[in-house]
This record gives structure tokens, sequence and C-alpha cells, in this order.
């Protein structure tokens, strides 16, 4: 796995947990499966630019913070 791979699963879960959302209640407001959620959370997968955005909104956060290395937790 690369470490972009890593940086992104590990920020996309620490983002979500900061805003107190289920994996189930992201994946409703995406309109996709709770199992892609995951897969983008354990480096399975990664999500498209269009879904890091939508994201990046829902976790009221910036690309940045989901996508750097040095993102705020």
């Amino acid at each position: 796995m690369s470490q972009k791979v890593t940086v992104i699963k590990m920020n996309l879960k620490n983002c979500r947990a900061r805003r107190g959302l289920t994996q189930k209640e992201v994946a409703d407001a995406l309109k996709v499966r709770s199992n892609t959620i995951s897969q983008w959370e354990t480096g399975q997968r990664e999500p498209s630019i269009a879904k890091l955005k939508l994201l990046a909104m829902l976790y009221e956060c910036s690309l940045d913070d989901l996508l750097s290395e040095e993102s705020t937790e």
C-alpha cells in the first residue's frame, strides 16, 4: 500500500470520527454503499475527486485535510 493511500485512509477515518458520523450515515449522504466507505477507510479503494469534495463538505474540512500528511487531527 502506498504512503498516499495510507494517509488518505487515516484522514478519512479521523475526519469522519471528529464529526461523530457512522460509515452508514456517510454512505447515505453520498449515496454509496456502506462497504464503499469501509473500503476507502481501509485503503482497498480510493474515492474519486468528486467524492472527496463531497466528503470535505460533509466533514466540514478542506481537501488538504483529507489528502495531506499533516492533516489536523
